[in-house]
């Protein structure tokens, strides 16, 4: 007899609102190394100004209400230079660093392959912040005791 499985989790559907690209930002600590302006990828500039953006950017709410970019970081730059007033952005609800960086790293490693200089340096940042993380929460625990 098969064992049974744990019930799946409730599916959150897929909602894509357009925000004002000014309340839209890249993260600090997980965006590609862009330099405002410039770009190594003049077919993504044109496909951008021409058909608009085609696949929405993924971002995170923040606390001040602002949007962290968590996937589309070149879509969002183009977008910017080009003046878009909005973008399209799927939205998910606020996430610790290392939650931002684990579903960045899973949404990037089903969209694309890394290479393992890329993968082995992302992995080592997100290691950084969890550590960086884990150190924040004992020391909070340590003033609690």
């Amino acid at each position: 007899m098969m064992p049974k499985r744990p019930p799946s989790p409730p599916v959150r559907p897929l909602v894509v609102r357009e925000v004002p690209i000014t309340e839209v930002h890249l993260h600090p600590d997980f965006y590609r190394d862009l330099v405002p302006g410039e770009f190594d990828d003049d077919i993504l500039l044109v496909s951008v100004r021409e058909e608009g953006l085609v696949t929405p950017l993924v971002v995170a709410e923040e606390s001040d209400g602002r949007y962290a970019v968590v996937d589309g970081c070149l879509r969002y730059a183009c977008a910017k230079r080009l003046g878009f007033p909005t973008v399209p952005c799927v939205i998910h609800g606020p996430l610790p660093g290392i939650a931002f960086g684990r579903l960045r790293f899973r949404l990037n490693s089903t969209i694309k392959p890394w290479s393992r200089a890329d993968a082995r340096r992302y992995l080592e940042q997100l290691w950084q912040s969890a550590t960086a993380a884990s150190a924040e929460i004992n020391e909070n625990l340590k003033k609690r005791e």
